[in-house]
Parts: structure tokens; C-alpha cells; sequence
């Protein structure tokens, strides 16, 4: 290790000023020991920082701090380490002024503590940070820290702050004095990499734990905290290039446990443990560029407020992804909720738990613009968030949720009157899972129950409100409230006669009654339905597919297609006034297409599409019941995906119109709206 003038680099500062990280440093003085003292590969004993700095130089290792070291420091230059190096703070405190320690590129750094009882210490008082890993982000500098030495500052500044290279804390502690993380990644750091196994990384008073800008972070032991009482996160993972894990035994705190900003992509694994002490679990945020990607598989999530929140998004670009297939997730206080979504596109699937505190009171999963109380104010009105609630005011992306498994407690309502009306309203299909409690449709929300082959979830409750419509599974207390029960009708057993034989006495037949009483005609039934759900895949260059078939549907959602929920319902079979519409397949690019005209399919396979036969039977002719047909010029149909899109929302359709692509009128009709207009 040499003494070198500094060469940080500022990492961006994101949209959050309590997470905002700048670098300086100044320099090192002092006396140091003669000249040949400390030799390359020889273990050194140092008495202070200018004889550490010398041994440093010379590239000797193991350097050992002696008893009563001196913390007087170097007057120039930062400490930077070009080699393997390991140095053992033996119980003593490396107090490096206003100056940093750097692990250059090609650099590799331990730090530990091989004292009985004591905790050794480096400490900084620069305003931007202790310790730096790597100088640019492509350096391959590497630094660990084990047993149970302390990575400090004592001002404002990062404890430890990774601008390229790796970093594995295995033991011992991270902390500063609040302001600042604990511990941070540069947003140029791209190839950053972070593993934490064990030990403590802890903010200080109003700022997180770690603030992970880029690269790949794993946290799979240890403890990770923000001091309470300051509204902040544990983790907080923010921009397209930051990726976190947690499994393994990893324990996450704060009073918001994990935040996902900005486009960060996140994953939730194991027997992993998170905690909201007075806010959420985990919660993902937008931006106006890109929205963020929550998946969790296990662990367990307990906020006071909710397990989940997801904050709303104000343009489609925005909207988050959150995926459940596992683990416990739950809000602990009274009342609370499991979730809280506001317009993300929402899946629980698999084996999740989703619930209150037993016992108490609240919102099972809140889903659209609820309070984190489990309950929304409207103007003139209160509604109590019994379970999921689903609404998004107009000028935020509709809240898209699909349950299709795990379990639910509480109850599920959707919507709230006046809120989340037309292509921004709350859409909600539940295809399987067991919920106990009621499940309620407000005003402005869709919420579709079962598939059109009459399996659906378990319901120990009712299913009430219009646009709430059960198609298929059990609900124990049927439907109320404007709810329709358009499951399909049973077949008829047909009557098997046995033989008679009358007896030698047979009974005599009653005649007709003269006044026979006035027969009840059999109700009609509504024709049987199907649920069409609308796919969106961003890596396709845009492609959308329409499907009813819940197998194909799960299928692309688990292949990373996007689910963008229900659109709308169409008759299963034909009935009177109705005329199939035809689904047909690009081999050359995956491309589908949809036509309610034979002259149509038949040209298109005529030029090599294959056609996949009749998606469903269109409505008649209804003039509020349209499905709007667009084509984008700048795709051609061999070189590009998703050169057409059909739409019911009359606002995507003026919106893709007047970013160029040419409208060409109505695709076909559909039998039930959406609330897409």
C-alpha cells in the first residue's frame, strides 16, 4: 500500500436526499520508521498510521496493529491498497482523520479483528466515506470483512462505499453516524459486486442501511437495519442496474424494511426475514421512466402497516411488477394490511400466506389507492378495507392484480365508488387459491371469479357488487348485490326408467286438478362466457397477445410475458347475432393475429400463418362495445413484433394514434365492458 492522492469518483445522487453520497478527501502526515523495516510478504507490526502506511508501500502482509496504537494521523493523501493485503485491527482504532482508505484496482483487502474480547476500528471523520472499494467501476478491486472489527465514520460520510470491484461482509460491523448509508455501491459501479453472510450493517439517524445504486447484491445472512424513528428503509436498491437478493437466515429492519426504487430489481427467497417496524415490509417505487421488479418465493414479510406497498405510478412506463409464489406476508398492527397496490401489475400465485395478525382487524390485501390503514376516504364517504382493495384515480395506471393461488385471509374488496374509472379501473381475476371471507366489487372495478371451464378458487364468504361475476369454484354463500353467477350450466343426467310391473291392486291415477296452478317457466340462462386476458412481452419488440385458455395464460406469465389483467368477456359458443373470431400464429416471428373476416385469415395463411382456430364468438354489433384495431407503420410484419394491437380503451387508442401508428377501425365487438372506455 502506498500514500496516493485521491481518485473517488461522486456516484449519482437519486431522487431521495437522505441517500445522496459525494466523495472527498484530503490527506495523511506524520513520521514514519526507517527506511527496510517492513519487507514485501513479511508479516509487519505497526505502531501507528504512518509506519501502517510504510508497511503498506513495501506490500507487507499480515499487518497487525499494536497495542496502543497511534491514531495520529498522515498528513497527506489517501491509504490506497494495490495488492492482497490483510490487516488485523487487534482491539485498536485505525482513525484515519479526514482521509479514506482505498482498495485500488487489482487490490484485495481483509480486514479482521484476531483480539480476545476487543473490537478494533477504522474510523474516518471525511465527509464521503471510511473505506472505498475500487476507483472505477470496471477495477477488480476486492475487499472482505470478518470477525468482529467495525468499518465507522464518525461524521456524515459512508461507512464503506463500493465504486467497482466486490465486497463480502462475512462478520464484524458496518455503522456510521447517520445522514449517509452505511454502506453504498456507485451508480456507475455496474459490475459491482456485494455478499453479505454475517455481521451487522446498521445506518445511523435518517438514512438506510445500504443504498444499492448498481450491480449484483446478495444478502443471504447477518443483519441489515436503519435506526428506528426516521422513516427509513433498511435496503433501499435504486435504478435499472441494481439487482438485490435476500435468503438464506438474512434479517432485514427498519421502518421500512426494503424499498426497490426506480427500475431496481429485487428477489425475495428462503427463510429470509424482513420487517417494517412502523411502515411496510418492502415496497417498490416508479419513477416516469421505468417502473420496478419485486419477486417473492419465501422468507417472510411483516410491516406494521402492510407486508407489501407498492405506491401508485403515474404513467404506463412506470408500472411495477410483483410477483408472489411464496412465503408469509402480513401486517402486524391494527388495522393493517398484507398488501397494498396502487396500479402495479400484481401476481400471487403458489404457495403464499397472505394476512393480518390473527385476530385482528384490517385489510387481508389492499389493492389500488387504499390508505396503508386499510381504509380509503372518498369525498363523501369511508369504506373499510375488509380485504383487497383495488382502486387508482384516472390519472394513475389501473391496478392490475391475478390471484391464482396461495392463501388469503380477510377477505378481498375491488374498488371504490368514483375512483379508477375507465382504462386506469381496477381489474381483479381470482382462478384459484382459498380466501376466507367476503369478496366485494364496488362501483368502477372488474373482478372475475373462476375460469370459463368452472374451476376457481375456494371462497368461505359471499361474492357481491356489480361487475362481479362468478364463473367457476365454490362460494359458500353465494352471490349478492348486483353479482351475476354465470357458471356454466351442468348438463342434464338423463332419465333411466327401470321396469314396472304394477301390482294386482295398482293405485288408481289422480285425474288432473280442473284448476291446475300456473307453471313456473325455467329462468333463462345467459349464455355461457369466456374471460379474455391481454399479455404484453417487452422483449418481443412490444408483442400482445389475447388469450383465454388460465393454462396459456400462466405459462407466458412464468416464460416473463406481463400480465395486463382482464379486458373483457366474449361468448364461448355462437349464439344468435354472434360470428367467430379467428386467432391465427407467425412461425417466422411469434407474431398472432386476430380477424373476425374468413377473407382475412384465409389470405394471411396464405402467406404462411397458421391459423389456431376460433378464440371466441364476437358480440353483435354494439356501438359502446368495441374493440379498436391499430397498425404501426415503422414494424413490418417479418422484421418486427407487435406491428398491430387491438385495444377497448378508446385512450390507448388516441394515444397510439397520435404517436403514429394508423387506426383502422373496429376489430370486432365484445359482449361485456370492462369499464376499458
Amino acid at each position: 500500500m502506498k500514500c496516493a492522492a485521491a481518485r473517488c469518483h461522486c456516484p449519482t445522487v437519486i431522487a431521495l436526499a437522505l441517500i445522496c453520497v459525494f466523495l472527498g478527501v484530503v490527506g495523511f502526515g506524520g513520521e514514519a520508521r526507517a527506511e527496510g523495516a517492513f519487507s514485501e510478504g513479511a508479516p509487519a507490526l505497526v505502531a501507528n498510521v504512518d509506519e501502517l502506511a510504510q508497511a503498506l508501500s513495501v506490500k507487507a502482509t499480515p499487518i497487525t496493529l499494536a497495542e496502543a496504537f497511534s491514531e495520529s494521523a498522515p498528513a497527506t493523501g489517501n491509504l490506497v491498497v494495490e495488492y492482497a493485503a490483510e490487516l488485523d485491527l487487534n482491539g485498536e482504532t485505525l482513525d484515519l482523520g479526514a482521509s479514506s482508505l482505498v482498495v485500488s484496482d487489482g487490490g484485495a483487502l481483509v480486514v479482521l479483528d484476531g483480539s480476545a474480547g476487543a473490537t478494533g476500528t477504522i474510523t474516518s471523520q471525511n465527509s464521503s466515506q471510511t473505506l472505498q472499494v475500487g476507483e472505477r467501476a470496471e477495477d477488480d478491486a476486492a475487499f472482505t470483512l470478518e470477525d468482529h472489527a467495525t468499518i465507522t465514520n464518525s461524521t456524515r460520510g459512508v461507512a464503506l462505499l463500493i465504486e467497482g470491484g466486490s465486497a463480502v461482509i462475512a462478520g464484524g460491523t458496518v455503522v456510521n453516524a447517520g445522514g449517509k448509508p452505511a454502506l453504498a455501491s456507485s451508480a456507475s459501479a455496474t459490475s459491482a459486486a456485494l455478499s453479505i453472510t454475517g455481521g451487522t450493517v446498521m445506518s445511523g439517524p435518517g438514512s438506510c442501511g445500504i443504498i444499492w445504486n448498481a450491480g449484483e447484491a446478495v444478502v443471504s445472512g447477518g443483519k441489515v437495519g436503519a435506526t428506528p424513528g426516521y422513516h427509513t428503509p433498511a435496503i433501499a436498491v435504486s435504478g435499472s442496474n441494481a439487482n438485490l437478493t435476500v435468503n438464506g437466515s438474512a434479517e432485514v429492519s427498519g421502518d421500512w424494511g426494503l424499498a426497490a426504487l426506480f427500475g431496481a430489481t429485487v428477489a425475495i427467497e428462503d427463510d429470509a426475514e424482513i420487517v417494517g417496524a412502523s411502515e411496510a415490509a418492502v415496497t417498490t417505487w416508479g419513477s416516469s421512466a421505468v417502473g420496478s421488479s419485486l419477486t417473492i418465493s419465501g422468507g417472510t414479510l411483516a410491516g406494521a402497516k402492510a407486508g407489501i406497498y407498492t405506491p401508485s405510478a403515474t404513467t404506463e412506463g412506470a408500472q411495477s411488477s410483483v410477483v408472489v409464489s411464496g412465503g408469509t406476508i402480513s401486517g402486524t398492527s391494527t388495522p393493517s394490511a398484507g398488501v397494498v397496490n396502487v396500479g402495479s401489475d400484481l401476481t400471487i400465485t403458489g404457495t403464499a400466506s397472505v394476512g393480518c395478525n390473527p385476530g385482528e382487524d384490517g385489510a387481508t390485501i389492499s389493492i389500488g389507492d387504499a390508505t396503508l390503514n386499510g381504509q380509503y376516504s372518498g369525498t363523501a364517504v369511508s369504506y373499510p378495507a375488509a380485504g383487497v382493495v383495488a382502486a387508482a384515480p384516472e390519472h394513475y395506471q389501473k391496478a392490475i392484480t391475478h390471484i391464482s393461488g396461495g392463501t388469503i385471509t380477510g377477505g378481498i374488496s375491488n374498488s371504490v365508488p368514483t375512483i379508477g374509472t375507465g382504462a386506469n379501473a381496477p381489474l381483479m381475476a381470482i382462478t384459484s387459491g382459498s380466501i376466507t371471507g367476503n369478496v366485494n366489487n364496488y362501483p368502477h372495478g372488474v373482478l372475475i371469479v373462476g375460469d370459463s371451464e368452472g374451476n376457481g378458487p375456494t371462497i368461505d364468504g359471499t361474492l357481491s357488487g356489480e361487475d362481479a361475476e362468478w364463473i367457476g369454484g365454490t362460494i359458500t354463500g353465494g352471490v349478492e348485490n348486483g353479482a351475476t353467477d354465470n357458471r356454466p350450466v351442468p348438463e342434464p343426467e338423463p332419465d333411466e326408467p327401470g321396469p314396472s310391473e304394477p301390482g294386482p291392486n295398482p293405485p288408481s291415477p289422480n285425474p288432473p286438478s280442473p284448476n291446475p296452478p300456473s307453471p313456473n317457466p325455467p329462468k333463462p340462462q345467459a349464455p355461457a362466457t369466456v374471460t379474455v386476458y391481454r399479455l404484453y412481452n417487452r422483449y418481443l419488440n412490444g408483442a400482445h397477445l389475447f388469450t383465454v385458455n388460465d393454462n396459456e395464460l400462466e405459462d407466458l406469465i412464468s416464460a416473463g410475458w406481463t400480465f395486463e389483467g382482464a379486458v373483457f368477456t366474449e361468448y364461448a359458443t355462437q349464439v344468435e347475432g354472434s360470428t367467430p373470431v379467428f386467432r391465427l400464429y407467425n412461425p417466422y416471428n411469434g407474431d398472432h393475429f386476430f380477424t373476425k373476416s374468413e377473407d382475412e385469415a384465409k389470405g394471411l395463411e396464405g402467406h404462411g400463418w397458421t391459423r389456431e382456430g376460433t378464440a371466441w364468438y364476437q358480440a353483435k354489433a354494439q356501438s359502446d362495445h368495441e374493440v379498436y384495431r391499430l397498425y404501426n407503420p415503422y414494424q413490418t410484419e417479418y422484421a418486427g413484433l407487435g406491428n398491430h394491437l387491438w385495444t377497448a380503451s378508446l385512450n390507448e387508442r388516441d394515444t397510439l394514434e397520435h404517436a403514429g401508428w394508423q387506426g383502422e377501425g373496429i376489430g370486432w365487438y365484445f359482449v361485456r365492458v370492462f369499464r376499458a372506455k
